[in-house]
Parts: C-alpha cells; structure tokens; sequence
C-alpha cells in the first residue's frame, strides 16, 4: 500500500462512496468489495464475482486523472451488483448492467478510452509443429491442449495429423 498509497485512498473512498449508494438503492445485503491491484496489459478492471473483488490495473491509473479511477471502480461494481440481484442471468454489459450505471450516476460505458497503446500487450508463445507438407506455429493455447490429449490438429493441405517438432 505504501508504494501507491494516494491510488488506494481514493480508490477506497469512491467505492465506499458508490457501494453506500448502492445498499440504498438495491438493499443487495452483501459485503463491501476489496479492491486489489493485480491487472495488466490494457484493461482498466475486472469484478471478481466469486471472490466479491474489484481489479484495478496500476499502470493506468497512476497517470490517468482520478475521475477515470472513479469511473472504472462504478463500473465494476455495477458489475458485481448485477451479479448479486441477477446470478448467472444478465449479460456482463446488457440492459440491468446499463441501468445500474445509470442508477449510480454513471454513463455506461462498455470500454474506456484512456492511453494505453505503451502498455505491454499479452505475447502468446508459438510452437512450431509439422505434417507432410509444411510447418504450422501453434499457439500455446492449442499446443498445451495437444500435450494434455484433448484434442489433435490435422493439416488442412494434406490432412495429416500435426507433430510437435523437436
């Protein structure tokens, strides 16, 4: 907390802020969200459901203005209201995610709109298998669904079944 103290203040304060309205507005009866810090890349948040957390991804909120912090966190709790009036029912931005935004105060907004093009992407590592006919790269995706047998990939030249190659 020490390292960015400020962030956790404020992000504390909107929430408490927004969860207060929300206990008034939807009388939900669940406890107040933890905020943790633990996104990368370029989203803003993630809402936990399961764990009743908000994400927040530091690298852009240390250089966006706090009322883009605010935002972010009333967004994501919007989801996790959603999510305890409806379980499993509404979709992650549809009609009941919309109004509970707007019943907070907020626009609704699928995706933010903040700098993040310097931000480090996600680099999928690729493998390079093979057939009869050429080479195929592979991402890690399918190559670990190929090492755990779920599933093998044929070729679409000559139909063989892809090999690893060593």
């Amino acid at each position: 907390m020490a390292e960015h103290g400020h962030l956790d203040q404020h992000a504390q304060q909107f929430l408490d802020t927004f969860y207060t309205q929300s206990l008034a507005l939807f009388n939900h009866g669940h406890g107040n969200p933890k905020i943790i810090w633990d996104v990368t890349g370029t989203t803003a948040g993630k809402a936990l459901y399961q764990r009743n957390q908000i994400s927040l991804n530091l690298a852009i909120f240390t250089r966006e203005p706090l009322s883009a912090l605010r935002e972010t966190i009333g967004h994501e709790l919007a989801h996790l209201i959603v999510y305890w009036l409806h379980p499993n029912q509404a979709k992650p931005h549809g009609v009941e995610w919309q109004q509970t935004m707007r019943m907070l105060g907020l626009v609704p907004q699928r995706c933010h709109q903040f700098a993040v093009d310097d931000l480090k992407r996600r680099h999928i590592k690729r493998f390079t298998y093979v057939c009869a006919c050429k080479e195929h790269l592979l991402t890690s995706i399918r190559h670990n669904k190929i090492r755990r047998g779920q599933t093998l990939y044929s070729c679409r030249g000559c139909g063989e079944a892809l090999r690893e190659k060593y």
